[in-house]
Protein backbone atom coordinates (compact mmCIF):
# COMPACT_ATOMS: atom_id res chain seq x y z
CA UNK A 1 0.00 0.00 0.00
CA UNK A 2 2.81 2.43 0.88
CA UNK A 3 4.44 1.73 -2.49
CA UNK A 4 1.25 2.68 -4.33
CA UNK A 5 0.96 5.86 -2.27
CA UNK A 6 4.52 6.75 -3.24
CA UNK A 7 3.72 6.18 -6.92
CA UNK A 8 0.69 8.45 -6.57
CA UNK A 9 2.86 11.15 -4.97
CA UNK A 10 5.51 10.92 -7.69
CA UNK A 11 2.95 11.68 -10.39
CA UNK A 12 1.09 14.40 -8.49
CA UNK A 13 3.20 17.44 -9.38
CA UNK A 14 4.07 18.25 -13.01
CA UNK A 15 7.21 20.28 -13.71
CA UNK A 16 6.47 23.92 -14.50
CA UNK A 17 7.54 23.48 -18.12
CA UNK A 18 4.65 21.01 -18.53
CA UNK A 19 2.11 23.67 -17.56
CA UNK A 20 0.58 26.43 -19.67
CA UNK A 21 -1.92 29.03 -18.51
CA UNK A 22 -5.24 28.84 -20.33
CA UNK A 23 -5.94 32.26 -21.86
CA UNK A 24 -9.53 31.94 -23.04
CA UNK A 25 -12.86 30.32 -22.25
CA UNK A 26 -14.43 29.05 -19.05
CA UNK A 27 -11.09 27.73 -17.78
CA UNK A 28 -9.21 31.00 -18.29
CA UNK A 29 -6.44 31.33 -15.73
CA UNK A 30 -6.30 27.60 -15.02
CA UNK A 31 -3.37 25.39 -15.99
CA UNK A 32 -3.29 23.24 -19.11
CA UNK A 33 -1.19 20.10 -18.59
CA UNK A 34 1.03 18.92 -21.43
CA UNK A 35 -0.40 15.55 -22.53
CA UNK A 36 3.05 14.15 -23.31
CA UNK A 37 4.10 14.74 -19.70
CA UNK A 38 1.23 12.48 -18.60
CA UNK A 39 2.69 9.72 -20.80
CA UNK A 40 6.17 10.37 -19.39
CA UNK A 41 4.87 10.21 -15.81
CA UNK A 42 3.01 6.95 -16.39
CA UNK A 43 6.09 5.50 -18.09
CA UNK A 44 8.46 6.62 -15.34
CA UNK A 45 6.34 5.03 -12.61
CA UNK A 46 4.88 1.93 -14.29
CA UNK A 47 7.16 1.25 -17.28
CA UNK A 48 6.80 1.49 -21.04
CA UNK A 49 3.34 1.67 -22.57
CA UNK A 50 2.29 -1.89 -23.36
CA UNK A 51 4.65 -3.30 -20.74
CA UNK A 52 3.87 -1.51 -17.48
CA UNK A 53 0.64 0.16 -18.52
CA UNK A 54 -1.65 0.36 -21.52
CA UNK A 55 -5.00 1.78 -22.56
CA UNK A 56 -7.88 0.32 -24.52
CA UNK A 57 -10.62 2.15 -26.38
CA UNK A 58 -13.84 0.90 -24.87
CA UNK A 59 -16.41 3.00 -26.73
CA UNK A 60 -16.76 5.75 -29.35
CA UNK A 61 -19.96 7.76 -29.39
CA UNK A 62 -21.15 10.63 -31.59
CA UNK A 63 -23.63 13.29 -30.57
CA UNK A 64 -25.34 15.95 -32.67
CA UNK A 65 -25.65 19.49 -31.31
CA UNK A 66 -28.91 20.37 -32.96
CA UNK A 67 -28.94 24.00 -31.88
CA UNK A 68 -25.74 24.80 -33.80
CA UNK A 69 -25.43 22.04 -36.38
CA UNK A 70 -22.22 20.82 -34.78
CA UNK A 71 -21.27 17.23 -33.96
CA UNK A 72 -19.17 15.82 -31.13
CA UNK A 73 -17.27 12.60 -30.61
CA UNK A 74 -16.80 11.04 -27.18
CA UNK A 75 -14.11 8.42 -26.57
CA UNK A 76 -14.11 6.15 -23.53
CA UNK A 77 -10.82 4.53 -22.60
CA UNK A 78 -9.69 2.20 -19.87
CA UNK A 79 -6.14 2.45 -18.54
CA UNK A 80 -4.60 -0.69 -17.08
CA UNK A 81 -1.49 -0.58 -14.88
CA UNK A 82 0.63 -3.56 -13.87
CA UNK A 83 0.35 -4.39 -10.21
CA UNK A 84 3.13 -5.55 -7.90
CA UNK A 85 2.16 -9.21 -8.36
CA UNK A 86 2.45 -8.87 -12.15
CA UNK A 87 -1.29 -8.89 -12.86
CA UNK A 88 -3.11 -6.08 -14.64
CA UNK A 89 -5.47 -3.74 -12.83
CA UNK A 90 -9.11 -3.33 -13.67
CA UNK A 91 -9.72 -0.63 -16.32
CA UNK A 92 -9.45 2.93 -15.01
CA UNK A 93 -12.10 4.76 -16.99
CA UNK A 94 -11.77 8.15 -18.65
CA UNK A 95 -14.08 9.91 -21.10
CA UNK A 96 -12.93 12.67 -23.44
CA UNK A 97 -14.69 14.61 -26.17
CA UNK A 98 -14.24 17.11 -28.96
CA UNK A 99 -16.05 18.55 -31.97
CA UNK A 100 -15.88 16.64 -35.26
CA UNK A 101 -18.05 19.29 -36.91
CA UNK A 102 -17.48 22.75 -35.49
CA UNK A 103 -19.07 26.14 -36.03
CA UNK A 104 -17.00 29.29 -35.83
CA UNK A 105 -16.72 32.71 -37.49
CA UNK A 106 -15.79 30.99 -40.77
CA UNK A 107 -18.92 28.84 -40.79
CA UNK A 108 -19.36 25.11 -40.22
CA UNK A 109 -16.45 22.81 -41.04
CA UNK A 110 -14.85 19.53 -40.05
CA UNK A 111 -12.14 19.00 -37.47
CA UNK A 112 -9.71 16.28 -38.52
CA UNK A 113 -7.99 16.41 -35.10
CA UNK A 114 -11.21 15.68 -33.20
CA UNK A 115 -10.69 11.98 -32.56
CA UNK A 116 -7.07 12.40 -31.50
CA UNK A 117 -7.96 15.26 -29.15
CA UNK A 118 -10.86 13.31 -27.66
CA UNK A 119 -8.59 10.31 -27.12
CA UNK A 120 -5.89 12.45 -25.48
CA UNK A 121 -8.54 14.02 -23.26
CA UNK A 122 -9.88 10.61 -22.25
CA UNK A 123 -6.42 9.28 -21.36
CA UNK A 124 -5.80 12.37 -19.24
CA UNK A 125 -9.12 11.95 -17.42
CA UNK A 126 -8.32 8.33 -16.62
CA UNK A 127 -4.70 9.06 -15.68
CA UNK A 128 -5.61 11.57 -13.00
CA UNK A 129 -7.29 8.73 -11.09
CA UNK A 130 -3.87 7.16 -10.51
CA UNK A 131 -2.34 10.48 -9.41
CA UNK A 132 -1.33 12.22 -12.63
CA UNK A 133 -1.19 15.99 -11.89
CA UNK A 134 -3.15 15.52 -8.66
CA UNK A 135 -1.69 18.70 -7.14
CA UNK A 136 -3.03 20.73 -10.07
CA UNK A 137 -6.54 19.38 -9.62
CA UNK A 138 -6.24 19.99 -5.87
CA UNK A 139 -5.67 23.71 -6.58
CA UNK A 140 -2.11 23.76 -5.25
CA UNK A 141 -0.75 25.69 -8.23
CA UNK A 142 -1.19 29.38 -8.96
CA UNK A 143 -0.32 30.61 -12.46
CA UNK A 144 1.13 33.80 -10.94
CA UNK A 145 3.01 32.53 -7.89
CA UNK A 146 3.69 28.89 -8.81
CA UNK A 147 3.25 26.11 -6.26
CA UNK A 148 1.38 27.54 -3.32
CA UNK A 149 3.26 25.61 -0.64
CA UNK A 150 6.65 26.65 -2.07
CA UNK A 151 5.48 30.27 -2.32
CA UNK A 152 4.19 30.18 1.26
CA UNK A 153 7.51 28.79 2.52
CA UNK A 154 9.41 31.52 0.71
CA UNK A 155 7.11 34.21 2.08
CA UNK A 156 7.50 32.74 5.57
CA UNK A 157 11.29 33.00 5.27
CA UNK A 158 10.93 36.67 4.35
CA UNK A 159 8.49 37.22 7.22
CA UNK A 160 10.76 35.43 9.70
CA UNK A 161 13.68 37.57 8.60
CA UNK A 162 11.56 40.69 9.03
CA UNK A 163 10.37 39.46 12.43
CA UNK A 164 13.95 39.16 13.70
CA UNK A 165 14.70 42.68 12.53
CA UNK A 166 11.55 44.24 13.93
CA UNK A 167 11.79 42.48 17.28
CA UNK A 168 14.10 45.21 18.55
CA UNK A 169 12.36 48.40 19.66
CA UNK A 170 14.91 50.74 18.06
CA UNK A 171 13.77 49.63 14.62
CA UNK A 172 10.42 51.38 14.85
CA UNK A 173 9.21 54.59 16.43
CA UNK A 174 6.00 56.52 17.02
CA UNK A 175 5.79 59.79 15.13
CA UNK A 176 2.38 60.85 16.33
CA UNK A 177 -0.80 59.33 17.72
CA UNK A 178 -1.87 58.19 14.27
CA UNK A 179 1.39 57.28 12.59
CA UNK A 180 4.55 55.21 13.01
CA UNK A 181 7.81 54.90 11.18
CA UNK A 182 9.97 51.84 10.55
CA UNK A 183 13.73 51.87 10.19
CA UNK A 184 15.02 50.35 6.93
CA UNK A 185 18.19 48.25 6.79
CA UNK A 186 20.00 51.23 5.26
CA UNK A 187 19.09 53.36 8.27
CA UNK A 188 16.40 55.41 6.50
CA UNK A 189 13.09 55.85 8.32
CA UNK A 190 9.89 55.24 6.33
CA UNK A 191 6.27 55.69 7.33
CA UNK A 192 3.54 53.09 7.33
CA UNK A 193 2.42 53.85 3.77
CA UNK A 194 5.90 52.99 2.46
CA UNK A 195 6.37 49.71 4.36
CA UNK A 196 6.74 46.56 2.23
CA UNK A 197 4.01 43.95 2.58
CA UNK A 198 6.08 41.40 4.51
CA UNK A 199 6.97 44.02 7.15
CA UNK A 200 3.35 45.08 7.52
CA UNK A 201 2.38 41.45 8.09
CA UNK A 202 4.89 41.35 10.96
CA UNK A 203 3.81 44.67 12.47
CA UNK A 204 0.12 43.75 12.56
CA UNK A 205 0.90 40.84 14.86
CA UNK A 206 2.77 42.97 17.41
CA UNK A 207 0.89 44.08 20.53
CA UNK A 208 2.62 47.47 20.41
CA UNK A 209 0.60 48.33 17.32
CA UNK A 210 -2.88 47.35 18.54
CA UNK A 211 -4.02 50.92 18.00
CA UNK A 212 -2.73 50.91 14.42
CA UNK A 213 -3.94 47.49 13.29
CA UNK A 214 -6.91 48.81 11.34
CA UNK A 215 -4.63 51.15 9.40
CA UNK A 216 -2.04 48.42 8.87
CA UNK A 217 -4.70 45.97 7.64
CA UNK A 218 -6.06 48.61 5.27
CA UNK A 219 -2.58 49.07 3.83
CA UNK A 220 -2.08 45.28 3.49
CA UNK A 221 -5.41 44.93 1.69
CA UNK A 222 -4.50 47.80 -0.63
CA UNK A 223 -1.14 46.24 -1.57
CA UNK A 224 -2.65 42.78 -2.15
CA UNK A 225 -5.47 44.28 -4.18
CA UNK A 226 -2.98 46.04 -6.41
CA UNK A 227 -1.35 42.73 -7.20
Amino acid sequence: MSDMKEKFRLMARPPKEALNTIQFGKLKGKSDINPQWRIEALTEVFGLCGVGWYYEIMAIDYQDVQATGEKMVYVTVGIHVKQEDGTWSAPIIGIGGDFTIIKDKNGIHGNDEAFQMALTDAIGKAAKCVGIANDIYRGKYDSKYGWRDEHEKEMQKITDKSQKRLDTEENYRYISADNIEVKMTNGRWINLDECPLNWLEVLIRKEEFDGFKADIQKRIDLIKGAK
